[in-house]
C-alpha cells in the first residue's frame, strides 16, 4: 500500500508521513494499525509490564530483555582490569580461607598441648598420691609389725612372770595328815636343827619350791637324804626317808615329789625331818627354826595336830 492518504473506513484524516515516521512508535508491532484514530505521542511501556518509562530508560530496558551483549565492546583494558580484580578477590578469599584453616590447626593443637599438659599434671599428682599412698601403707605395716613384737614380748614378759610366780611360789613339804614331834632346838645336851613330821612310811615328800638338788644319798644318822637349794638361797633338808625320786644335779619344781618318807638313820619311828637354812648355808650353824619359816612362807602342812608321838631323831 503506498503511503498515500488512505484513510480506510471511518479513519480520520491521517497524521503527516512526516510526523508518523517521527513517532517513536513507527514500526513497532501493535501500535497503530486500522481502524485507530490518530494519537498524541505517548511515553514507551517496559516490555511485558504496565509501567511506563521514559524514552532512554526504554531503550535500556530493551536492550537488557533482548540479551543485547555489551561487553563486545568492552575494551581490553577494561576486562584486563576486572579479571584482576577477580583474581585478587579469589586470592583474598583463598587466603581468608587458609588463615581459617591455619587458626583452627592452631587451636587444635593448643587444645592437644593443654590436654597433654593436663594429662601429665594429673599423671603426677596421681604419682605422687600413689608414693604417699605406698609410704603410709609401709608405715602402717611398720607400725603394725611394732605393735605385734610389742605385744610379743609382752606376752613373752607375762608369761615368764608367769612362769616365774608359779616357779617361786612355796608349798608344804608334806600333803598328809601328820603329828608334829620333836621341834626345833635343845635336846640331850645338843639342838635339834629342824622339825618332825611324824607320818606313814612312803608319805610323798615334795620339794617346796623350784631349785636343784645338791644332795641325794645316805649320810650317816640322817638316813636318806635329799637336800635342795631354792631359787632365792633358801636350802631344805629331809632326812630319815625310806627312797630317794631325785638325784644329785636335778632341778625341781613346787610341788615335785623327791622322796618318800621313811625311818632310816637315827630314828625312833617313822617320821620326816625338815631342816631350813638360810643365806646358803649348809652347815647346822645356818638352820633357823622350821615352822615360823614355813608359816611366813604359806608353806606350813595343814591337817596337822601336835601330838605326843616319840617318833623322831
Amino acid at each position: 500500500m503506498s503511503t498515500s492518504k488512505y484513510q480506510g473506513r471511518h479513519r480520520s484524516a491521517s497524521e503527516p508521513t512526516a510526523a508518523r515516521e517521527s513517532s517513536p512508535t513507527a514500526g513497532v508491532p501493535g501500535v497503530g494499525g486500522r481502524h485507530r484514530r490518530a494519537t498524541s505521542r505517548s511515553l514507551p511501556r517496559l516490555a511485558g509490564t504496565g509501567v511506563l518509562l521514559p524514552t532512554v530508560a526504554t531503550a535500556a530496558v530493551v536492550l537488557t530483555t533482548t540479551g543485547a551483549h555489551l561487553g563486545a565492546a568492552t575494551s581490553p583494558s577494561t576486562a584486563s582490569g576486572t579479571l584482576a580484580a577477580a583474581q585478587s578477590v579469589g586470592a583474598a578469599e583463598a587466603a581468608a580461607r587458609q588463615q581459617a584453616v591455619e587458626t583452627k590447626a592452631a587451636t587444635l593443637a593448643a587444645q592437644s598441648r593443654s590436654l597433654t599438659s593436663r594429662a601429665a599434671r594429673d599423671a603426677a599428682r596421681a604419682d605422687v598420691a600413689d608414693r604417699a599412698a605406698a609410704a603410709q601403707a609401709a608405715q602402717a605395716a611398720q607400725a603394725a609389725a611394732a605393735a605385734r613384737a610389742k605385744a610379743a614380748e609382752a606376752a613373752k614378759a607375762a608369761a615368764a612372770a608367769k612362769a616365774a610366780a608359779a616357779a617361786h611360789r612355796w608349798v608344804a613339804p608334806i600333803a598328809v595328815p601328820f603329828t608334829l614331834t620333836s621341834g626345833f632346838g635343845p635336846r640331850w645336851g645338843s639342838v635339834h636343827p629342824g622339825q618332825d613330821f611324824a607320818v606313814p612310811v612312803g608319805s610323798p615328800v615334795m620339794a617346796m619350791s623350784s631349785g636343784t638338788v645338791i644332795l641325794a644319798g645316805w649320810e650317816g644318822g640322817y638316813g636318806n637324804k635329799v637336800e635342795i637349794k631354792y631359787w632365792d638361797g633358801t636350802i631344805s633338808w629331809y632326812a630319815h626317808n625310806s627312797r630317794l625320786q631325785v638325784a644329785t644335779g636335778d632341778t625341781v619344781t613346787p610341788g615335785q615329789v623327791v622322796a618318800l618318807s621313811g625311818n632310816t638313820g637315827h630314828s625312833t619311828g617313822p617320821h620326816s625331818h625338815v631342816e631350813i637354812h638360810l643365806g646358803g648355808d649348809d652347815t647346822q650353824n645356818g638352820a633357823v627354826p622350821p615352822i615360823p619359816w614355813l608359816t611366813q612362807h604359806g608353806a606350813m602342812p595343814g591337817r596337822g595336830t601336835a601330838g605326843t608321838s616319840t617318833a623322831g631323831d
